[in-house]
């Protein structure tokens, strides 16, 4: 289907080529596909080696590797982030997706893989987050870390704090 509507000799489209074949490869159903694509062509275009630190989303992380993978704000809310006012079914679809992202993040490490979440944040920013918060202390809420990592247990190592963890 490629092939037929965007030819190999064209460099102009080798973006949109690779994006589409690619979406190809790894949807489910048409909308997958849209959304796929949509990302593929979205995402700036990174370098496979490179010896500064990339900041990007898990889309954009799909098929790079590193040695060192950090995963931030791995907090209910963030990660999974769900929309609690769609129908259950849309819901079930988000957290799915969801999941599948978290997974592509956490297979991109090639030697060490960091999980960053809260335990706390202040109100301010729990509530611009869209966070699921737990009992309030003044100014600063306790947060929960994201459902995804209780389903990597017993695998998942023990939690160690920021400024107890050592490279």
């Amino acid at each position: 289907m490629v092939d037929a509507t965007i030819s190999d000799g064209d460099d102009e489209l080798s973006l949109l080529r690779f994006a589409a074949t690619t979406a190809l490869d790894d949807a489910e159903s048409v909308r997958d596909l849209a959304e796929s694509l949509r990302y593929g062509v979205s995402q700036r275009e990174t370098p496979l080696e490179s010896e500064e630190a990339r900041v990007m989303s898990l889309h954009a992380s799909k098929g790079l590797t590193a040695d060192l993978v950090v995963i931030a704000g791995a907090v209910d809310g963030i990660l999974p982030r769900i929309d609690e006012d769609a129908p259950l079914a849309v819901q079930q679809r988000q957290e799915q997706e969801q999941r599948r992202l978290a997974f592509v993040g956490i297979t991109r490490t090639t030697s060490i893989l960091v999980l960053s979440t809260y335990s706390q944040l202040d109100a301010a920013t729990a509530h611009r987050l869209q966070v699921r918060r737990g009992p309030r202390y003044g100014q600063v809420f306790r947060v929960f870390a994201s459902s995804f990592l209780d389903e990597m247990r017993p695998e998942l190592p023990d939690a160690v704090r920021g400024e107890d963890w050592t490279y």
